[in-house]
């Protein structure tokens, strides 16, 4: 117990779980009384009392409530990002949960001539916002009327602000104790001990927090409004899910140029690789998943078995499946270390260990350095609609390029991590230079 009445909150390092004492639960409106959500857990005692730890929505949910930083605070901020985003060579995101904070934090920023990242965002329709498919209507309209404040359909030299797509988080994380990412088969736990381990399947396939029938209300009418869905899709069961109501979206609006995004895809079932391609969906992947640390690796393979364990990651059977993948850095839930994560998709490794190579994570083959280069660029720009002004040098196209201290296709895989870039040029000017 802590002897203070202030409001004490800790987050887990993937931000989908969190701990709060009496005081902060009692702030956030959480009682013993709170009914059980379907989105996430709010964690209780065997007795029924709270034990002060929220998974997934409801932790994002009491987060978003927490009074948040002063407008001119807020510009601070976003000056700093772009400065951290830039130095590594970035010059366009897509930020896929935003509020008017960051929003209007970067438009002051434009305002001011001081804006040096092109920023592209999605607005996040939880599932309170669509419990059931009559709500979905109203859902998207609440979605769709936010991004038309900000929107800015044509870009030109100067960054410019958009708001195309349209969020959703389907399922958890797969990580222990969490494990509400969506599965097709259970979960496994440790029935006996670290030294003498007795792994038996659980009853827990993970969460989904929708419906399919409101996922295909709403991928349908995302569609029809003409925005781009992008959703959370961590285990095979989401991700299943999701491209069915896919399929039915684009059997109501045939041709129609919508560009659905998938985000980190962990584990896939095999029949679904092809899928993404057949369905003109995106793989949206975070890299730096595939360089666990040993022991998150081998917690990992007893926990779902060691043949899905093979499945984990799969960068490469999508990109031969002839998926368009666009890298996703998971930034700040991930440290910011761009090189880093395009060094881990050519190798399956992470830093060296005590001086030796890290362990490779699974069977999953290494991208070669043209592959790892298209998913940070030219798919990424096709992914927000921008392949034709971004993303390659070719004539006619907006001058946004970086200067690097050494050729990534004339050194070891392993040395893209120390890549360092020199010079970042948005628009033709330039917006970061190495001393």
């Amino acid at each position: 117990k802590l002897n203070t009445r202030r409001p004490v909150v800790l987050f887990s390092n993937d931000c989908h779980t969190l701990l709060a004492n009496s005081r902060a639960l009692e702030l956030f409106g959480i009682t013993r009384e709170t009914p059980a959500p379907s989105d996430g857990k709010i964690g209780k005692h065997a007795n029924g009392e709270l034990n002060g730890i929220l998974e997934d929505a409801p932790a994002m949910r009491a987060a978003d409530s927490i009074p948040s930083i002063q407008a001119d605070r807020a510009v601070d901020v976003a000056r700093l990002v772009q400065k951290v985003l830039n130095e590594q060579g970035v010059t366009m995101v897509m930020d896929a949960r935003v509020a008017e904070l960051q929003l209007d934090a970067f438009r002051a920023l434009q305002e001011q001539g001081e804006l040096t990242l092109r920023v592209q965002a999605a607005r996040e329709i939880t599932p309170d916002d669509a419990p059931d498919v009559a709500s979905v209507p109203q859902a998207v309209q609440n979605a769709v009327a936010f991004a038309e404040r900000y929107h800015q359909p044509e870009w030109g030299p100067e960054p410019g602000i958009a708001v195309k797509n349209i969020k959703m988080f389907v399922d958890g994380v797969l990580q222990f104790p969490t494990m509400t990412a969506s599965l097709l088969k259970p979960y496994r736990i440790n029935h006996g001990t670290p030294a003498q381990p007795d792994w038996r399947e659980t009853e827990n396939y993970g969460d989904l927090y929708f419906t399919s029938e409101v996922i295909d209300a709403l991928l349908e009418r995302i569609a029809a409004a003409g925005y781009d869905p992008h959703l959370h899709t961590v285990g095979e069961g989401a991700v299943d899910m999701v491209l069915n109501g896919i399929e039915k979206m684009r059997a109501a609006h045939p041709g129609k140029d919508i560009r659905p995004g998938l985000a980190h895809n962990e584990l896939v079932d095999a029949k679904d690789y092809a899928r993404f391609a057949r369905l003109g969906t995106i793989a949206c992947l975070s890299f730096q998943w595939a360089a666990p640390t040993a022991e998150l690796a081998e917690f990992t393979r007893n926990m779902i078995g060691e043949t899905r364990f093979q499945q984990l990651e799969p960068i490469g059977k999508f990109i031969d499946a002839g998926a368009v993948v666009a890298f996703g850095s998971d930034w700040p839930i991930d440290d910011f270390d761009e090189w880093y994560d395009l060094k881990v998709a050519a190798t399956r490794r992470g830093h060296p260990v005590n001086g030796q190579p890290a362990q490779r994570l699974d069977t999953d083959r290494d991208l070669t350095v043209t592959e790892v280069l298209r998913a940070a660029t030219i798919d990424s720009a096709y992914a927000q609609h921008r392949e034709d002004i971004l993303g390659s040098l070719e004539p006619g196209k907006l001058a946004d390029m970086i200067v690097l201290d050494r050729n990534v296709f004339q050194i070891p895989a392993d040395d893209i991590a120390n890549v360092k870039v020199l010079r970042t040029i948005v628009g033709g000017k330039t917006v970061h230079l190495t001393n």
